[in-house]
């Protein structure tokens, strides 16, 4: 599929479906959106914290809630551009603009000014502040996309990204072929129903069966497209993140997703590598299966020149393949040559998995969900084998 088609499928996806699935009468709650703050990633990226007054914010891909909730966790700037492929996203997001001031007359927040185009092809000046939530992974050339933010980032400014990890995902890819290869469709009627009658046919314990009842959001059609039939899922694994930021001219900061799933956590499972490159560490718990939520990465410019790729290489392959075995044995492979330079074992590092991770937990219900974990997946075919 070209790029044009592709953004006009992604575009179709967000006209029929506005992202987030909310209610339309719903506008940010009071404080909400500290996560999302100018001087949290100031912290993170510079070590201190610097005042959003009077600077430009851009939100690509805004769907139809972010950028108000932006504006509202940013009073005093200049000005929140909102960009997005979706009219009708941006239509509700003008109705919550409008709804928020009846509510809160007296509520200051940053002026929103609404575009309505591909963020790629934008060319209004430099930026303080962008966040990119949840969409490179939608795009034919996420790396290049990275380049093309990093273009309009102004210095000392910060890159709020958030994307899905790649491997992680595996169950999430592997469900979404299975509905496929049952010809469901995110067009389909009565689609939720549909997909429980195709996944009724597995074994009550499958792990695809597990995958689909963790996901919060299967409930709402929106939820439920986005999540295992959009047009267009391109994530790029962490080493691959590494690589374009550094072609970007940009440096990881910090993160803010879920603690388990940050490069420090692998700290706890694996104190050896305590002073080992945060993206080494991210690569090797995305491909352990840990990265249990989406991460979100702080970058902001380099001041010096880069290489244009990572100054240690190791033997990683990404390969592209379709088969589910395939994939969790070449992301064995990456681990164990991400861990040569170290005195611990794939097998060592896998019970300690065990004793300090166990199965996955759902993360509402706290109910365990079997057969997500690398230590299930690898036991499993260890049995067959």
């Amino acid at each position: 599929m070209s790029q044009p088609e592709t953004t006009q499928s992604v575009k179709a996806r967000y006209e029929r479906f506005p992202y987030p699935p909310l209610a339309p009468w719903s506008i940010p709650r009071a404080g909400e959106g500290e996560e999302l703050s100018y001087e949290l990633g100031q912290r993170l990226c510079f070590g201190k914290s610097r005042t959003h007054e009077h600077i430009r914010i851009l939100v690509v891909g805004c769907g139809s809630f972010e950028a108000l909730v932006v504006a509202q966790q940013h009073p005093f700037a200049e000005e929140v551009v909102a960009v997005d492929l979706s009219e009708k996203s941006l239509l509700r997001l003008k109705w919550r603009m409008h709804l928020q001031k009846l509510v809160r007359p007296f509520k200051k927040i940053a002026r929103i000014r609404l575009i309505r185009a591909d963020f790629r092809e934008l060319d209004d000046g430099g930026f303080d502040y962008i966040l990119a939530s949840n969409v490179l992974h939608h795009l034919p050339n996420p790396a290049a996309s990275l380049a093309l933010l990093s273009a309009q980032l102004k210095a000392e400014g910060v890159l709020r990204v958030v994307t899905y990890p790649k491997t992680s995902r595996i169950f999430m890819r592997e469900t979404a072929a299975f509905f496929a290869a049952q010809g469901l469709h995110g067009n389909d009627h009565d689609l939720l129903n549909k997909c429980r009658q195709a996944l009724h046919t597995l074994p009550h314990s499958h792990r695809l069966r597990t995958c689909f009842s963790s996901q919060s959001e299967i409930f709402k059609p929106a939820g439920l497209v986005d999540a295992f039939f959009h047009p267009l899922e391109n994530a790029l694994s962490p080493w691959q993140w590494k690589e374009a930021s550094l072609a970007s001219g940009l440096t990881l900061g910090g993160e803010s997703q879920v603690e388990t799933s940050r490069s420090e956590f692998l700290d706890f499972i694996l104190p050896e590598l305590a002073l080992t490159d945060p993206w080494v560490k991210l690569q090797i718990l995305d491909d352990l299966l840990e990265l249990c939520s989406n991460p979100i990465w702080w970058f902001f410019k380099s001041k010096k020149e880069v290489p244009a790729s990572p100054p240690v290489k190791f033997n990683l392959d990404f390969n592209e393949v379709v088969d589910f075995e395939a994939e969790i044995a070449q992301a064995r492979t990456r681990v164990e040559s991400l861990l040569s330079p170290t005195l611990v074992t794939f097998s060592e590092l896998r019970q300690r998995l065990r004793e300090k991770i166990g199965p996955r937990i759902h993360f509402k219900t706290g109910e365990t969900l079997p057969g997500l974990s690398l230590s299930e997946v690898l036991e499993h075919a260890e049995k067959i084998d």
